[in-house]
């Protein structure tokens, strides 16, 4: 069965040490593109291969 994020799903992402709540802003060719919400005033953007999000 194959995971489909879509742009406003929130989701829960690693970056660095920790795992963060993220919202989806965009996906396209294969990756999934994120804002995640740090303990900060400013979130950070990145992104993801779907096989880094979801064990198999």
């Amino acid at each position: 069965m194959e995971i489909r994020f879509k742009r406003g799903d929130r989701i829960r992402v690693p970056y660095g040490a920790g795992v963060y709540d993220a919202t989806v802003v965009g996906v396209r060719d294969g990756r999934i593109y994120v804002a995640i919400d740090l303990d900060s005033d400013a979130s950070v953007e990145t992104f993801y291969r779907s096989s880094e999000l979801v064990d198999a």
